[in-house]
């Protein structure tokens, strides 16, 4: 390999290195900032699904007649929510989410199949450019698109996707909504979760408190998160208490429900900022140290190839002198 070659090389990997560590500095901000409101919002959003949870355990007889947010229906159309990024460079975190939905929606077929049911029609919204390009890429049925949404999610970003989903579930245009999305767990570790939205469902929401980001075996051991960690850990009681509800259950349903929902969604886009955040500064911190790995090999490789050409051109040197001599 030629000297210039070797040197276009080394400075062109020179620009990736600065390139990548720029926006090492920049995701390591907004992932900052991200796992704060995150951090923040989780104690309100366990105590929402514990609220969601002890209202699915109500009576069932009060719930078949009061609200149709609980009971189970025939499933003719399912709504999969898949949230991801609009924007690249975050290693496996796009790629983590898609191919767990895609695992989950044809095993859903398949459990259909065995059942030997009516396999009902299953529907996209695609919440991010990735999971829009990814439903269109495998031709899934697309029902709404969503992207644009802010580095941080704000409540009224994130409110039309609640109100669209509540609106299809009230109108019966879909008997199961689910969501996919990626759940933050460390700086280092992003997990991908389903949760059943509609109906509510006791066990879904069961499964959640227990294996929330913020449960005791989070690997992340840096003080921040652990403090965040620790006074959000969660303690399920062995039984909840009854209720006594006023005005009526059905009042109650039909105005807490929906506000619970909203929010839940709500953290549910911030759980999975913080998560495309904390993935791409890691990413891009990885392709830094790659890269001046690379030009370390390159400059050796450089000084290793201009010894030898000074070494021939002595050699040459020499060898004319004494023919000369």
């Amino acid at each position: 390999m030629f000297l210039k070659e070797i040197k276009q090389k080394i400075n062109s990997t020179q620009r990736i290195s600065q390139v990548t560590g720029a926006l090492e500095l920049i995701s390591a901000v907004k992932m900052r900032k991200s796992q704060k409101i995150a951090l923040g919002s989780r104690p309100f959003a366990q105590k929402v699904i514990e609220i969601l949870k002890r209202l699915s355990e109500y009576q069932q007889e009060c719930l078949q007649k009061n609200s149709f947010y609980f009971h189970k229906r025939e499933l003719k159309k399912v709504l999969i929510v898949i949230v991801t990024s609009d924007k690249g460079f975050c290693s496996s975190f796009n790629k983590n989410i898609l191919k767990f939905a895609e695992k989950e929606i044809n095993e859903t077929k398949e459990s259909f199949k065995r059942e030997k049911t009516t396999t009902p029609e299953i529907e996209i919204m695609a919440v991010g450019k990735k999971a829009i390009a990814f439903a269109r890429k495998k031709k899934f049925q697309v029902k709404v698109e969503f992207s644009g949404i802010g580095d941080y999610g704000t409540l009224e970003e994130t409110k039309p996707i609640a109100d669209l989903l509540l609106r299809y579930f009230q109108e019966d245009q879909y008997q199961r909504i689910c969501v996919f999305y990626t759940d933050f767990v460390s700086s280092f570790i992003q997990k991908p979760r389903k949760m059943q939205l509609l109906p509510l469902c006791s066990e879904s929401f069961k499964d959640i408190l227990r294996e929330s980001a913020f449960a005791k075996d989070s690997t992340d051991k840096s003080a921040s998160f652990a403090k965040a960690k620790k006074s959000s850990e969660v303690k399920l009681p062995e039984k909840f208490p009854d209720y006594v509800l006023e005005p009526s259950p059905g009042r109650i349903f039909e105005s807490l429900v929906p506000q619970l929902l909203e929010f839940e969604i709500y953290h549910i886009i911030l759980e999975a900022n913080a998560s495309e955040h904390s993935a791409r500064m890691m990413a891009m911190r990885n392709a830094c140290e790659n890269a001046n790995e690379i030009i370390k090999d390159l400059t050796l490789n450089y000084n290793k190839v201009r010894q030898n050409q000074i070494t021939a051109e002595v050699s040459e040197i020499s060898s004319a002198k004494e023919a000369m001599g």
